[in-house]
């Protein structure tokens, strides 16, 4: 079995999946080292997303999945759909999931909090109470509070919800039944990060599964029912001030955060999403930490243009062989750019976690070594 994996960034699914002792080919904006190291054959497609069929054609795979910000294009993945078989929520079921009368419907059905989304800002209120949201985005990027002037084309208005933000993941299967995989608390917009202010950061498990996430397992299986949603699918939600939980946005398809619950249960969460997807895959038994240890991840972006040279590829790779060491073998740096890599302002240069005790505990180390990293690599323009 040969699986082809394309998405925005690639790497952690093809880890997972290479984990479970699956061949995989990826394609990917970015083409990192360690997404070398996990994968038989890795592709930067530079015209994206428009590269992937020909790639996906040129591959032949035996089945193929697809990762973060492609849930925007349909119209490309059916078209690949009919080049090879695809694992994951089909093309035709996207535009139901993710569009916002069935998905409130839903939720309402699910007993679940859905803030106030608007397809026209006609009538919304410009005082900050609302956001703009572009419909094709992914991790955030785009977001902002809505003070009228002219509207950008393919948004959605949506009433801001204050609260603890979470990431709520699940697999599902054909019968429409859902596994709660777990909860992870979400950093959005985190200065330490140099994240945008309502950009995805990263996440941290939780010290126990809280029970208000059990209606948005009753959701999935409304969706899955109705319109096909399946496999591995994050919801991004708010806990509120009073602790009712709300519907901010459904990704059909494994999210960044999955991660850090891969690395608590010890089992490969994107092998359980082919199997519930109907393909017979290899899985090793997942294994528990003992003693209990939670995980964190962030990604550090770019303050400003840089260049990846080789100083600033040692100063990681040193980094990322003493802290594995301190972290009883999981790796703590990831999304490695290669040699040469130019990173704009705003885009991501790397991908740090740690673990501790506690969530608060994982939390400040992982912070400490932003820090680090940021002093060792980013305190000036990489020449």
């Amino acid at each position: 079995m040969r699986v082809g994996v394309v998405a925005a960034s690639a790497r952690w699914m093809a880890s997972s999946l290479a984990t479970g002792g699956v061949e995989v080919a990826a394609a990917d904006l970015f083409a990192d080292r360690d997404l070398v190291e996990a994968a038989d054959r890795v592709d930067r497609i530079d015209n994206y997303p428009d590269g992937f069929p020909a790639w996906l054609a040129e591959l032949a795979p035996t089945l193929w999945l697809y990762g973060g910000g492609l849930e925007n294009h349909p119209p490309l993945l059916a078209e690949m759909a009919a080049i090879s078989p695809l694992a994951g929520t089909p093309p035709e079921a996207l535009l139901a999931v993710r569009s916002l009368e069935p998905l409130a419907m839903a939720a309402r059905e699910a007993g679940l909090g859905m803030p106030a989304s608007l397809a026209s800002s006609r009538g919304v209120p410009t005082d900050g109470s609302f956001l703009v949201k572009p419909q094709a985005s992914a991790g955030g990027r785009g977001i902002r509070p809505w003070h009228g002037g002219r509207s950008p084309p393919r948004s959605i208005w949506q009433r801001r919800v204050t609260g603890e933000p979470h990431s709520v993941s699940l697999v599902i299967d054909h019968e429409g039944r859902c596994e709660l995989l777990g909860v992870t608390g979400q950093f959005v917009g985190h200065p330490a990060t140099h994240a945008g202010p309502f950009a995805y950061a990263g996440s941290v498990t939780l010290a126990s599964q809280p029970a208000w996430a059990d209606p948005f397992v009753r959701l999935c299986g409304i969706l899955a029912r109705r319109h096909g949603l399946l496999g591995a699918v994050g919801i991004d939600a708010v806990l509120d001030p009073a602790g009712r939980p709300w519907l901010i946005e459904l990704n059909p398809r494994p999210t960044a955060s999955m991660e850090l619950l891969e690395r608590q249960r010890g089992g490969p969460i994107l092998c359980d999403h082919l199997a519930a997807c109907g393909f017979v895959v290899p899985r090793p038994p997942a294994s528990t930490a003992s003693p209990p240890i939670h995980h964190a991840k962030a990604i550090l972006f770019a303050r400003e243009p840089l260049r990846i040279d080789e100083r600033a590829i040692a100063e990681i790779d040193c980094r990322r062989a003493a802290w594995r060491e301190d972290d009883g073998g999981s790796e703590a740096i990831a999304d490695l750019p290669p040699l040469g890599t130019a990173v704009q302002a705003g885009r991501p240069v790397v991908s740090v976690l740690a673990v501790g005790g506690t969530p608060a505990a994982a939390t400040a180390r992982l912070l400490g070594r932003l820090g680090e990293i940021e002093a060792a690599c980013l305190s000036r323009p990489v020449a």
